[in-house]
């Protein structure tokens, strides 16, 4: 595991995240929000995409789930993991079995010397504002020409989007206003300065994002989640159809490197 120092905003998140680490856990990693996660981030994010003998590295990657399930499904995948959080890196490689490297993506000194043929993130781009324009240059960097960069964010288009702005203000448990907000998919595409173009972009995200995704946010007991989670599931299966991009939490993308 490599070391590299956090500076900035970014050590206000490294703490944020150290804080957060065990009850992010729990959370976010509950067998119904893992479901969530297969269904309305996991399979969008990777259609039509074979990674086997792929190098991939997940970004802002916690403690790997989301990379265990890339291990899974593509037995034959290279996985590293990317983040900020020591504990987080330490637990990724346990659980992986795959190295993660510590790294602040908002350091512009931070570069690592790896390529990768895919890079992905999964709410992790919304915590990384303190620069956002560095973050993609770094991610540019890690790339091979061709490569992509597949992400899953807040969308700041949502029509409760200025609700959530006050929310993050206020709860400042599970928040850092200073250093995370909903993006704007056509805006942060602006600031990548032509190192990518646009292969697709997905909006959704509504009842089960809110209660399963973001339950951790809400509150909402374990058991309530587990009770609640088939209806739901449902519930968001439906809402997704919606057309409307102000209807929906969240966006996912995939981006070629040029």
């Amino acid at each position: 595991m490599s070391d590299t120092r956090a500076t900035g905003l970014g050590m206000r998140q490294q703490a944020h995240f150290e804080t957060l680490h065990s009850l992010y856990e729990r959370h976010q990693y509950h067998p119904a929000v893992m479901e969530y996660r297969r269904r309305f981030i996991y399979e969008p994010m990777f259609r039509g995409m074979d990674l086997n003998g792929a190098r991939v590295v997940e970004l802002c990657s916690g403690s790997g789930h989301n990379s265990v399930y890339l291990k899974e499904r593509f037995p034959g995948v290279s996985l590293t993991g990317l983040d900020i959080s020591r504990t987080a890196c330490t637990d990724y490689e346990t659980r992986v079995g795959a190295p993660c490297k510590l790294l602040d993506l908002t350091d512009p000194t931070g570069k690592i010397t790896d390529t990768f043929d895919i890079a992905f993130v999964v709410g992790g781009l919304h915590h990384c504002i303190a620069d956002l324009e560095v973050v993609l240059s770094n991610i540019a960097a890690m790339l091979k020409p061709g490569g992509h960069l597949v992400m899953m964010e807040p969308s700041s288009q949502f029509f409760l989007d200025p609700v959530r702005k006050l929310w993050y203000r206020l709860d400042k448990q599970m928040f850092d206003v200073e250093t995370e907000r909903a993006l704007n998919h056509e805006e942060l595409f602006a600031m990548t300065k032509g190192n990518f173009q646009i292969e697709s972009v997905e909006f959704f995200g509504g009842p089960g994002c809110a209660f399963i995704l973001n339950g951790m946010i809400f509150r909402i007991p374990l058991r309530v989640k587990s009770f609640t989670a088939p209806l739901l599931l449902q519930a968001e299966a439906a809402w997704n159809r919606l057309p409307w991009r102000a209807c929906h939490f969240l966006f996912v993308a995939r981006w070629k490197r040029t």
